[in-house]
C-alpha cells in the first residue's frame, strides 16, 4: 500500500510507518488527535465506544490527545497493543509531510504508565520456554522491578498452570511454533484471558538468553540468583528481557533483581484452592469485590495493595519469617 501512487503523502508515511508495527494499533498524531486508519479504525472504535467515520471512503476513528489516557486502557484490557505515533518536528517549521516516529508500543504487560481500574493488582508479564523436556517461566511485574523464574518437567505442567492462575499477566510471552504445548499450559485451569505474544526461538536459546541476564544485571555468572542449573527458566528471562528491551527500553532500568522461586519457604496453594477459597477473585464474576483480601485491605497505596496481594497468596512457612512479619506490622 505504501507504494500506491494514488495515496498522499501523509498516507504514504502512515503505511510505512504501519508496516514496521502490524501487531499493533498505530495511534497516529495528527494535530490535536491521534488518529486510526483502516482495519485499526474499525477494531478500536466499538472497543472505545467511539464513532467510526470515513473520509475519502478510508474508514477512521480518533481520539483527542490531550485525553488519551483515558482511551488506552481500554484497550489493554482487551488484549491490544497500541503504538504511539508522534509528530518528532514542528509543524510550522516542515518541509511537506511533517515527520513522525513511533515513540513508544504499549502492550497490555508493559504500560506501567497507564492508570487501570486494577491498580492494587501487579501487571505481569510472563514469559514460557517450552521445551521436550519441560517448561521455564520467568514473570515479572515492572513496577516492582523483580524477575522471578520457575521451571520443571512436563509431569509437573499443572504446578506452572498454578503459578499463572495465581499471577493472572496480562501479556504472555513465548517462543513461535509452541502453539500446541502453549494452549495446554493456558486451559489447565482456564487461564486463557491474556494477551499472547509470540518471539523468535532464537530469543529462548539458553546460552543466548544467558548472556543477556548476566549482562543486564551485570554479573558474572548465574549461581548467585540460584539459577546455574536451571537453563530453561534462564531462557524464559533471557527472553523477557530481550523482549520488554525491544517495546519498552526505559521500563528494563527498574528491573534489578531476579530470583528463582522456593517452594520450601511458603505455603503451596493450587489454583483450586485459591479459586474456591475466593482468596483474591470471587467465583462469581472472577472480581475483586466479596474476596478475602477485599475484607482486609486496608492498605493506603497500590504498591502496598499489591504486596498483600502478594503475601496472601504465598503463606509463609518458616516460623522466624512470620515473626518477623507480625514484628514489622505490630
Amino acid at each position: 500500500m505504501a507504494n500506491d501512487t494514488s495515496l498522499t503523502p501523509m498516507m504514504e508515511q502512515y503505511f510505512r510507518i504501519k508496516e514496521l508495527h502490524p501487531d499493533a494499533l498505530l495511534f497516529f498524531r495528527l494535530g490535536d488527535f491521534y488518529e486510526m486508519f483502516y482495519e485499526d479504525a474499525r477494531t478500536a472504535a466499538p472497543v472505545l465506544e467511539i464513532a467510526l467515520t470515513s473520509r475519502q471512503k478510508v474508514p477512521m476513528c480518533g481520539v483527542p490527545y490531550h485525553a488519551v489516557s483515558a482511551y488506552l486502557p481500554k484497550l489493554l484490557r482487551q488484549g491490544f497493543k497500541v503504538a504511539i505515533c508522534e509528530q518528532v518536528e514542528d509543524p510550522k517549521a516542515a518541509k511537506g509531510v511533517v515527520r513522525r516516529e513511533v515513540i513508544k508500543v504499549l502492550t497490555p504487560g508493559t504500560a506501567i504508565e497507564i492508570e487501570t481500574e486494577e491498580a492494587k493488582e501487579a501487571t505481569f508479564i510472563a514469559s514460557l520456554a517450552l521445551e521436550d523436556a519441560g517448561w521455564g517461566m520467568a514473570l515479572v511485574d515492572l513496577a516492582a522491578g523483580e524477575i522471578r523464574t520457575l521451571e520443571g518437567p512436563w509431569t509437573e505442567a499443572k504446578v506452572l498452570a498454578d503459578e499463572l492462575f495465581k499471577a493472572a499477566p496480562k501479556e504472555v510471552l513465548y517462543p513461535e511454533g509452541t502453539e500446541d504445548s502453549l494452549r495446554r499450559v493456558l486451559t489447565l485451569e482456564g487461564e486463557a484471558g491474556a494477551a499472547l505474544s509470540p518471539a523468535e526461538g532464537w530469543l529462548f536459546d539458553p546460552p543466548q538468553a544467558s548472556r543477556v541476564v548476566l549482562e543486564h544485571f551485570g554479573a558474572r555468572s548465574l549461581a548467585g540468583f540460584g539459577l546455574e542449573e536451571k537453563p530453561r527458566a534462564v531462557a524464559a528471562a533471557g527472553a523477557l528481557i530481550s523482549y520488554v528491551k525491544r517495546v519498552r527500553q526505559d521500563s528494563l532500568a527498574l528491573v534489578h533483581r531476579i530470583s528463582y522461586l522456593n517452594p520450601a519457604g511458603h505455603l503451596v496453594l493450587d489454583a483450586t484452592t485459591v479459586r474456591n477459597l475466593e482468596l483474591v477473585r470471587n467465583l462469581r464474576d472472577g472480581k475483586l469485590k466479596g474476596t478475602l483480601l477485599d475484607v482486609i485491605d486496608f492498605t493506603v497505596t497500590a504498591p502496598g495493595g499489591r504486596l498483600l496481594r502478594s503475601w496472601l497468596l504465598r503463606p509463609l512457612r518458616d516460623l522466624a519469617a512470620i515473626t518477623e512479619r507480625q514484628d514489622a506490622v505490630a
